[in-house]
């Protein structure tokens, strides 16, 4: 019994021992499979540490990819600029054309029907009519959109904190001059306008003896300014338009819309895109990380204005040499003709205020700091009127330009002077590197930025902390020493300086003072004279500034300003107060000029009155005896004008024509209608109509063997006339003269009738030299 138990015991304790290995097996299997997972988990770890460093390598090199590309970008904007540059001046290019020529001077250039494409809209309370056009600014190139700015000018009611605090900065209107007292005290109407009359008398002719008119037609000198914005979704509204706005919202849909026109060669149908560029301006570091981000510049542009100080007599302008827009006609014109027109562009008497007297001829020869840089020295950049900044980069205090006192540059200048000279002696300079461009700094965070950091050219043109910072910064050796060094922020830095640090250069830690500046550029658009029509309201006419009122929109409702349907008042749109029988005959227009003829409006006490429109003219319509009154004087720069192509070109027309001026004007006169013909004009009857005489016509009457014709005019006004006139060469001055006139355009002859003006029944007629509608007389036009 005892010998079975102790064998069933060894028997259960074999099998115990044989699970017991069986588990231990078991067991140790398990550990194997798991360290064989273990192990390659750890493969895969070191395989994905492989991979990340490897990827964290690719991400370094992207980011230093991106970086130089970033510079390279900066760089060639750079390059391209100077490109610019150096093909010409900040100035105006072309207009936008709408023919060509068998000539290149037929073909449109900076001019069309108008110089930068200036037309009317008198018939608005503030805006003027300018249009497309393309223009260079420090050597960035642009097309603006139709522009037709309003007359305004940068609020100086406001602080410069307050000025800066909106973009684009607030501006306000300029309001018209006043009536002259004793214009309102003159009477009646007719009173009135006789007496008005001689006030646009003693303008046209600056005659301030017969009326004191200078307090009643102040010059405003508008400009084109430009400058690099931080980039933005949404594009800015530049200035105030009555007529138009740019077509986009954001950039994106601005940058596609004017890529796809410039594929098919169409343009937006209101002239509403303009063509602004886009820039990598930096690459900034954020705080965090080491890697660098390129910082993205929209160009901005505005049309603005400035009310000058004192008056700027006509006589300071005089039209300048053109002769493509002389020629670009059908015939030849002189430049006093030219200078009547729309076309026309001046130069300004650069002699400067102090020394300028009126009824001298016009200067010839180098200038300098001259008359233009005291008007745009009035002119405040992007901080406001009541903005006083200084600029002294590197140390140098910026000082104007004659006596070196520092400089206001929050306003524009062109040529400034520093306390030490150059490597050519010089401490008077002139901004840009060749270029006639007006620059202003500003504050405003809205302008992109540029920094630079520098050490200091001079130990003089610091202080005592920069001195204890120089041998702070040289004490250490290393790269990283350097590096961990503090630096010094806005207001604990002098000298106009952003801030100062410790920067390792060339084996070196040396201390630098850092600039950060912002600027704008401008140059002069044009000269308008504001006149006393704008406030003159002899039919007392109700004015509707609201275009949220009633009255507002019930000036033009379903009305057309016709006897039937008066305009109910005025409002911004449609400003017609002028009594049109203050103005003579209807000018002609262009096909962008709204301003329109004889229109009929209400007054107060629903009186119907026929006036005309009482804005702003590029040349206001005839006065009686009084005509050629301009109002607007374009004085732009051309980019072109400053090639030296451009410059070989005028000194070669200077030796063939400089001296003889008067010669080859007279020989315009005298060749071109015989190449060209003439163009002559009914006068009177409240319109005009023009009859052709051809080139083989003038050869006849120049040479005598004809002295009369007979031939139709062109119909205006619904109707046409057939004319008799008669060429008397001996005659000079009053060569043509009209014998007889039709209305209905039918070929008649007077024989016994001369001297009477009959009524038939198919067609009325005059033989006295006059026509049944009033026309008095024939002229050549000029």
């Amino acid at each position: 019994m005892r010998v079975s138990s102790l064998l069933l015991c060894i028997a259960l304790a074999g099998s115990g021992h044989a699970l017991l290995l069986d588990r231990v097996a078991a067991l140790e299997t398990t550990v194997a499979s798991q360290l064989t997972m273990l192990l390659d988990l750890q493969s895969r770890l070191t395989a994905l540490e492989q991979t990340m460093g490897a990827e964290k390598q690719t991400t370094e090199v992207l980011h230093g990819t991106v970086a130089a590309l970033g510079r390279q970008m900066i760089a060639f904007e750079h390059r391209t600029a100077e490109r610019v540059r150096s093909q010409g001046q900040s100035g105006l290019t072309l207009v936008r054309s709408y023919n060509q020529g068998t000539d290149p001077f037929y073909t449109t250039s900076f001019s069309q029907q108008g110089a930068a494409a200036i037309h009317n809209h008198a018939n608005t309370h503030h805006t003027v009519g300018i249009g497309e056009f393309g223009a260079v600014l420090n050597g960035v190139q642009f097309t603006t959109r139709h522009n037709d700015y309003s007359l305004a000018e940068a609020d100086d009611t406001i602080s410069a904190a307050e000025y800066i605090s909106t973009w684009p900065p607030r501006a306000k209107a300029i309001e018209h001059p006043p009536v002259p007292p004793s214009v309102l005290n003159a009477g009646n109407v007719t009173a009135q306008m006789k007496e008005m009359r001689e006030y646009f008398r003693a303008f046209h002719e600056q005659d301030d003896k017969h009326r004191d008119y200078k307090p009643y037609f102040p010059a405003i000198m508008c400009y084109l300014e430009g400058t690099w914005t931080e980039a933005s979704n949404e594009v800015a509204e530049p200035f105030a338009s009555e007529r138009h706005h740019i077509d986009a919202e954001t950039w994106a849909e601005l940058n596609e819309k004017t890529a796809y026109l410039a594929n098919n060669g169409q343009k937006n149908n209101e002239e509403n895109l303009p063509i602004l560029p886009t820039t990598v301006r930096d690459m900034r570091k954020p705080e965090s990380g080491n890697t660098f981000e390129p910082v993205l510049a929209q160009w901005f542009y505005r049309v603005s204005c400035k009310k000058l100080k004192d008056d700027l007599p006509t006589s300071r302008f005089r039209v300048r040499n053109d002769l493509h827009m002389q020629m670009a006609e059908a015939k030849p014109v002189t430049r006093e003709t030219l200078g009547n027109t729309a076309r026309a562009v001046f130069d300004v008497d650069p002699t400067p205020s102090a020394s300028w007297r009126p009824n001298r001829s016009f200067p010839k020869g180098k200038t300098r700091y001259e008359f233009m840089d005291e008007l745009m020295s009035e002119i405040s950049g992007f901080s406001g009127p009541n903005a006083f900044l200084k600029d002294a980069s590197f140390g140098s205090v910026t000082g104007t330009y004659n006596d070196g006192e520092p400089m206001n540059t929050a306003r524009y200048s062109r040529y400034y002077s520093l306390l030490e000279a150059d490597a050519m002696g010089r401490r008077q300079r002139k901004r840009a590197f060749n270029d006639m461009l007006f620059a202003a700094q500003t504050t405003h965070s809205k302008v992109s930025p540029q920094s630079v950091c520098a050490k200091l050219p001079d130990p003089k043109m610091g202080d005592d902390n920069d001195a204890e910072r120089t041998n702070y910064c040289k004490v250490v050796h290393s790269y990283d020493e350097c590096s961990a060094l503090r630096s010094w922020n806005a207001s604990e830095v002098t000298g106009g300086a952003s801030s100062a640090k410790c920067a390792w250069k060339v084996n070196k830690c040396e201390y630098q003072k850092c600039w950060t500046q912002r600027w704008s550029y401008a140059i002069p658009l044009e000269v308008v004279y504001l006149t006393p029509l704008g406030s003159w309201n002899p039919y007392n006419i109700n004015y509707h500034a609201n275009p949220s009122s009633p009255e507002y929109r019930e000036v033009r409702n379903n009305r057309h300003g016709i006897p039937a349907r008066p305009f109910n008042g005025t409002r911004q749109d449609t400003f017609y107060r002028t009594p049109t029988a203050f103005f003579g005959d209807l000018d002609e227009i262009d096909d962008a000029d709204t301003s329109g003829g004889s229109t009929m409006v209400l007054d107060k006490d629903g009186n119907s009155h026929a006036v005309r429109a009482s804005g702003t003219f590029i040349q206001l319509p005839p006065m009686g005896d009084l005509k050629n009154v301009r109002q607007r004087y374009p004085i732009f720069p051309v980019h072109e004008h400053g090639s030296t192509m451009y410059k070989e070109i005028k000194a070669m027309e200077e030796l063939i024509m400089g001296r003889h001026s008067e010669h080859v004007t007279q020989i315009i006169a005298e060749t071109r209608d015989t190449e060209f013909g003439v163009e002559l004009e009914l006068s009177g009857g409240g319109h005009t109509h023009h009859l052709h005489i051809t080139p083989g016509e003038m050869a006849l009457f120049r040479a005598g063997t004809r002295t009369g014709i007979s031939k139709m005019t062109l119909e205006a006004n619904g109707h046409q006339h057939f004319l008799a006139v008669r060429y008397d060469r001996d005659n000079v001055g009053k060569e043509w003269s009209l014998e007889s006139c039709n209305m209905g355009g039918i070929s008649f002859r007077c024989g016994a009738r001369n001297g009477e003006c009959t009524e038939r029944t198919d067609v009325p007629f005059c033989c006295d030299g006059r026509c049944p509608d009033g026309h008095t007389g024939i002229h050549p036009l000029s």
